[in-house]
């Protein structure tokens, strides 16, 4: 694979004159490397950090709204020297009331929420994708909403961990990832279908670690939404969290009594499903990794190589109607809906993720995957979304599993740019413009860069107000999911081996 380039920033020119009122601030159309972050504000609704531009003094630092930056490693370097890991935790709203309580109070926000928010956003897709919304705060809010709402503070935990190599603390961190993967391991028995998979602990525990998701919030096959109403009673697919807490203070673990149950065969998979027991036949056989990397949380990677067309993996989660979806992109915005949801084609149902998840969702993005989406018989009346090699992977590509998660959206891209014709370049004009995108960061050869624009199916002109295009354009979308399955053909999996 080419040597990832480093990441740019397009900077706006400093001025040491204040702009004069209705006067337009212009642009810098170059782009500089960021050398670091040094401080940070708020203007209106959007946080601003002070940057240090490489090659440049102090006295040429900038003020950059933080949708502008593209140096994700900066920003956490910066919010995680602000935070103080022996008490963060205890500032985390754990619930929508105490986070409701902090809207008007931009200060707590700035400094003790956006941080730590700051941590868990960059995780989607693998940190490749910038979600380049204006309006900061009100994004912050809701992503924690979501966060809390769907019992994921975990994701705000990740700067909690000693610096100290010889605090005994930083021994539990590893001790906790033993028994995380000794618990997995016991629980993939009764899921051989699924690959095996191994976690891979950092040698140097740095200033971030990302906690794995707990064990109770892993889905091995999908379910239907009787099913995971049905939870607490049926618990073969949904196992209770054990009372013990990780070092984060976090469930991370299963009940032991839980663990033996299965082992005893004394759980029934869910009877209102049709789908077939592959337990004895297991479809896919291909191990996986589980690593975490600065700044882009946990990556899913293979195992060992692999030849094309090799079926990889089924994507889990809880089967719901897509009108479920749509109004979640009304709620919670962007961030949390396209991390979210899989369109199930040739139904009205999709693959809710939010809560309850396979290891699919550590899978990055990329416009030049290594990896494609096909239907696959399930038994059952959906069919699986099975994650398949689209040619052979070996080191040479980093055993690297990528998905186009936004194919769908490229010619809705396409067509807002042909209506609007860019003087300064597709993201300066987006920049200039206001508009929240999405800036792909994957630098391969045939990135578009842009990969969503929120107002993409609309009329440029006359311009409307902020909230009413993006309102607009959300209703329009029709969002059941992100379409990743390459076709409406329905496969069968034999021997490893797709057959039509």
């Amino acid at each position: 694979m080419a040597k990832k380039p480093t990441r740019l920033t397009k900077k706006r020119k400093r001025s040491s004159c204040a702009p004069k009122q209705n006067e337009q601030e212009i642009a810098d159309t170059n782009v500089y490397e960021v050398e670091s972050i040094c401080g940070q504000s708020i203007q209106g609704n959007t946080i601003q950090y002070e940057v240090k531009w490489k090659g440049y003094s102090e006295d040429e630092n900038t003020s950059e709204p933080e949708f502008r930056l593209n140096c994700d490693d900066k920003i956490v370097n910066y919010v995680t020297d602000l935070i103080d890991c022996t008490n963060y935790i205890e500032k985390i709203p754990k619930s929508i009331e105490a986070l409701d309580k902090l809207k008007a109070n931009k200060k707590a926000i700035l400094e003790d929420i956006a941080p730590i928010a700051y941590l868990a956003q960059t995780t989607v897709h693998g940190g490749v994708v910038k979600f380049a919304i204006v309006d900061t705060i009100s994004n912050i809010l809701k992503y924690s909403r979501y966060i809390i709402s769907s019992d994921q503070l975990y994701a705000m935990y990740a700067a909690y961990v000693p610096n100290d190599e010889k605090n005994e603390n930083v021994g539990n961190v590893r001790k906790d990832m033993e028994q995380w993967q000794m618990e997995l391991d016991r629980l993939q028995i009764h899921f051989a279908d699924y690959p095996k998979l191994k976690i891979q602990v950092p040698d140097t525990i740095r200033s971030v670690f990302y906690l794995p998701p707990p064990l109770s919030h892993l889905l091995f096959e999908p379910v239907t939404e009787e099913t995971f109403e049905k939870r607490k009673v049926r618990m073969y697919h949904f196992p209770p969290k054990a009372n013990q807490l990780s070092f984060h203070g976090i469930q991370m673990f299963i009940k032991p009594s839980h663990l033996d149950a299965l082992e005893q065969n004394k759980f029934e998979r869910a009877k209102e499903t049709d789908r077939l027991d592959f337990r004895k036949s297991p479809r896919f056989r291909v191990p996986m990794k589980l690593s975490q990397h600065y700044a882009r949380g946990y990556i899913l990677t293979l195992g060992e190589d692999v030849e094309q067309n090799t079926p990889l993996m089924l994507m889990a989660g809880v089967i719901r109607p897509q009108a479920v979806a749509n109004q979640c992109l009304k709620n919670d915005g962007e961030r949390v809906a396209f991390s979210s949801f899989i369109e199930i084609p040739n139904s009205n149902m999709c693959l809710d993720r939010r809560e309850f998840h396979d290891f699919s969702k550590y899978i990055p993005h990329s416009c030049e995957p290594t990896c494609g989406v096909r239907l696959v018989n399930s038994g059952a009346e959906f069919p699986d979304l099975v994650v398949y090699s689209l040619h052979a992977i070996d080191a040479s590509y980093s055993h690297a599993i990528t998905l186009d998660y936004y194919k769908m959206f490229q010619k809705d891209v396409k067509q807002y740019f042909n209506k609007n014709k860019p003087s300064s370049g597709k993201i300066f004009s987006l920049y200039d413009q206001g508009i929240d995108f999405l800036h792909c960061q994957c630098f391969m050869e045939k990135c578009p860069e842009v990969l969503y624009i929120a107002r993409s199916k609309e009329e440029c002109t006359p311009p409307l107000k902020k909230k009413a295009k993006t309102a607009k354009n959300q209703e329009s979308l029709d969002f059941g999911g992100l379409k990743l399955a390459d076709s409406d053909n329905t496969y069968m999996i034999i021997d490893g081996e797709f057959e039509e």
